[in-house]
């Protein structure tokens, strides 16, 4: 099982991918996620790209 530590919410254009697999609002989506606590939603939406683009 993958933590919330390594994931990264982001938007690609549509012409980078074959299928259409985006969604439109995904801090919307990961917003709803109940799994995650707000920390771990924090971390999905901009914590760990921070981290690993060490800004």
């Amino acid at each position: 099982m993958i933590g919330p530590a390594f994931f990264v919410a982001g938007q690609f254009s549509r012409c980078n991918s074959s299928a259409d697999m985006l969604y439109v609002r995904p801090v919307d989506f990961v917003d709803k996620l109940t799994e995650f606590s707000a920390r771990e939603r924090d971390l999905i939406l901009g914590g760990n790209a921070q981290r690993l683009l060490k800004l």
